[in-house]
């Protein structure tokens, strides 16, 4: 794969290039050809979420909807019950 810089700073990235027999078209205004060997792709890293943040999540239960509900300040109701 090759790269090609413009003299309007633009880059054009071209499959194949024949250096003997090379595109007239291709050539109009060109400063550089940059030859690529390898492509890098991006990559994922996962990482822990600082103590702080886990504690936060670990506090506030998550709705169906990915928003974080209001905590319940409320005591749960215990029902009483007594035998005759």
């Amino acid at each position: 794969m090759f790269v090609l810089k413009y003299q309007d700073g633009s880059f054009k990235e071209v499959a194949e290039l024949d250096p003997n027999h090379p595109d007239p078209a291709l050539m109009v205004g060109l400063v550089a050809v940059y030859q690529v060997h390898k492509e890098w792709l991006p990559q994922t890293v996962l990482r822990p979420k600082l103590k702080e943040e886990r504690q936060r999540l670990n506090r506030a239960p998550v709705g169906v909807d990915g928003q974080e509900e209001e905590s319940q300040t409320e005591e749960p109701e215990f029902l009483q019950v007594s035998f005759l």
